[in-house]
């Protein structure tokens, strides 16, 4: 459970981390606004989730096989999630790392990203 909670959060921060230049780029100073929206529609969002879960496991548990293996594939979805999560920051690592260097190159940014 508590693995699924740092992976459920690393791939929000990831959305917050790509999210906030694209929307500073085409909204500009509206931006802040924006993201407060999408913020008040995750937590919307995960309320009903909190509601479902609450009514799940604490009001009435209930003991079926095709709920547990839907939670089964939706904690493997997550892991695949958080993979590629730590793909995309590797690579965005080793873009970054050569960038500022004279050896600039894609095939350099790809080594770092694999040596890292």
């Amino acid at each position: 459970m508590i693995f699924n909670i740092f992976i459920i959060l690393s791939v929000i921060v990831t959305g917050f981390l790509v999210l906030a230049p694209i929307l500073v780029s085409d909204y500009g100073y509206i931006a802040p606004v924006i993201m407060a929206g999408l913020c008040l529609g995750a937590y919307l969002f995960g309320a009903a989730i909190r509601f479902n879960i609450f009514h799940r496991n604490v009001r009435k548990p209930v003991q079926d096989d095709g709920i547990n293996r839907l939670e089964m594939a939706a904690s493997w979805a997550l892991v695949f999630a958080f993979t590629i999560s730590v793909g995309y920051y590797l690579n965005l690592f080793g873009a970054f790392g050569v960038s500022l260097t004279a050896f600039d190159s894609q095939a350099n940014a790809k080594l770092l990203t694999s040596i890292s």
